[in-house]
């Protein structure tokens, strides 16, 4: 019990005995007579600490002060707490049931590391436990940040008002920097945990941070209209795979899209217009969840064969150089024996393996990540030959923008993994629906 005691002590001067949470106080009175009152949850400031007047064998008392009275109302402790309910304590969630007068205290909204600090301060002062003086807080009127509700939103639109000497606040949800001419990624936005909603468009940032994993909650993500070069490994590899649902990062200088971005299974949302886009990787197709894809105003000359697995709302071609001209022409390429690397590729592939960068090299993971898909229905990793032919994108997509000059036909890459693929995809007609109609794996 000594220990106990102890522990206790030293974990509450650690938090100066003050807690900031959600407080709905509720009259048991009332709610036994059928009513429940009109009192709702305030931010509150929680305090433990003596009377000035109470001298230091006054007992323990549990001050609860919000906005509308700073000055607090005050509950003894020393044997008036009925009970403490703290099921949902790791939630940040607690109810402190008070004898006299017969009220319930249901917190919320809080710290749990904090709130179970605190809960063991209040067990103390019902048991009449001794705490040093120097680890109680005076039961002053709280100040106007311990009342206050966390702050969730931020909008920065001018360099001005940008935080220099003071820090974000912790508890974001939604920032929005704009207008700054910010050159770096402020490290400091990556200690936000709880952000959901992240807004840097329109300054000058050139590199993506290294620690994109700390914002495990972030779905929309707005970097557009900086000075991009290249989209990092970090991010690619980063948690946001699987919480982001909107990303935009339109207005860049990027040349290459990787292909394992279009593994983040999770996007609804990908704006990548007004780039310096050539190709689009095999990959695009394979997001199901995607709804809304812009690729305008790029120097893309076709679109990859996987687009006709997509199902979109909406995609916007237009402002590229594409041609049509190039109708069932091929583009010979020169055709060697299949690499270790492609065999290892074909055997995890065949077996149906699945692999991660923990398991296998990084560079097998890449290579399989830029695996394409005959017409056949063979995964190809190294096309044979890749024709081109004309696609209407009313096929995939509900509201397509006009492309220039062509309307809503665009030429399509078709792959090709053999000759004999080849050979079928020249004379079309019948015998090449029915070869891709039985999806063989295999190719002669």
């Amino acid at each position: 019990m000594t220990g106990f005691r102890f522990h206790c002590q030293r974990i509450v001067k650690l938090f100066k005995m003050r807690l900031s949470c959600d407080v709905e106080v509720v009259s048991r009175l009332l709610s036994s007579e059928g009513f429940r009152g009109k009192n709702r949850s305030a931010r509150t400031s929680l305090a433990i600490g003596k009377k000035p007047c109470s001298g230091i064998s006054g007992g323990l008392f549990l001050m609860l002060c919000t906005a509308k009275d700073r000055k607090g109302s005050k509950y003894k402790l020393k044997e008036n707490v009925a009970a403490l309910f703290t099921k949902f304590v790791g939630e940040g969630k607690a109810t402190v049931r008070i004898r006299e007068p017969p009220h319930d205290l249901f917190l919320s909204k809080a710290d749990p590391i904090q709130l179970k600090s605190f809960l063991s301060a209040i067990k103390l002062g019902h048991q009449d436990k001794d705490l040093k003086a120097s680890h109680l807080t005076t039961l002053t009127p709280a100040t106007t940040s311990q009342v206050e509700r966390p702050k969730t939103k931020m909008y920065i639109e001018e360099r001005k008002d940008y935080p220099i000497t003071t820090s974000f606040a912790k508890s974001l949800e939604v920032l929005h920097i704009s207008n700054c001419k910010l050159r770096r990624f402020d490290s400091r936005i990556l200690e936000l945990k709880h952000l959901i909603s992240l807004d840097l468009s329109c300054n000058a940032i050139e590199n993506f941070p290294d620690q994109w994993g700390r914002l495990k909650n972030l779905a929309e993500l707005n970097l557009s209209n900086n000075k991009l070069k290249f989209i990092s490994k970090s991010f690619i590899q980063s948690s946001l795979s699987q919480s982001l649902c909107s990303l935009d990062i339109s207005k860049n200088c990027l040349q290459v899209v990787p292909p394992q971005l279009f593994k983040f299974r999770n996007l609804v949302r990908i704006n990548l217009s007004e780039n310096q886009l050539q190709l689009v990787p095999y990959s695009a197709g394979q997001m199901s969840s995607l709804k809304f894809l812009n690729l305008s105003m790029n120097a893309l000359q076709s679109i990859p064969s996987s687009f006709t697995a997509l199902r979109l709302d909406e995609i916007d071609l237009h402002g590229n150089p594409f041609t049509l001209e190039c109708g069932r022409d091929l583009r010979q390429e020169s055709y060697t024996f299949p690499s270790l690397l492609e065999f290892t590729g074909q055997a995890v592939v065949k077996h149906r393996l699945e692999y991660c960068r923990q398991f296998i090299p990084v560079t097998v993971c890449m290579f399989l990540d830029a695996a394409m898909v005959c017409q056949c229905g063979r995964v190809c990793f190294k096309p044979y030959v890749q024709p081109t032919q004309q696609f209407n994108m009313h096929n995939i997509a509900s509201s397509v923008m006009t492309v220039n000059g062509v309307g809503d036909i665009v030429p399509m890459t078709t792959v090709l993994c053999s000759s004999y693929c080849s050979q079928l995809w020249k004379t079309g007609g019948p015998a090449w629906r029915a070869w891709c109609r039985k999806g063989t794996i295999g190719c002669r």
